[in-house]
């Protein structure tokens, strides 16, 4: 893959950007009690399922 094409399909992953909402924060705190997910990691699976995405790219700190 080009520079090029990279840069368009990075660009085309920028623009599905999902919100949260009640329902999602709901959904959060239930996958952090049922799962004991943290209190970040939910948020971002719960949006995820909400919007369907097929691809969750999430960057973290921890190596």
């Amino acid at each position: 893959m080009s520079a090029a094409e990279a840069n368009r399909s990075f660009s085309r992953l920028l623009r599905e950007v999902a919100d949260s909402t009640a329902g999602v924060l709901a959904g959060a705190m239930d996958l952090c009690v049922d799962h004991q997910l943290g209190s970040w990691d939910a948020p971002v699976l719960s949006v995820a399922a909400g919007a369907d995405a097929r691809l969750l790219l999430q960057l973290t700190e921890n190596p």
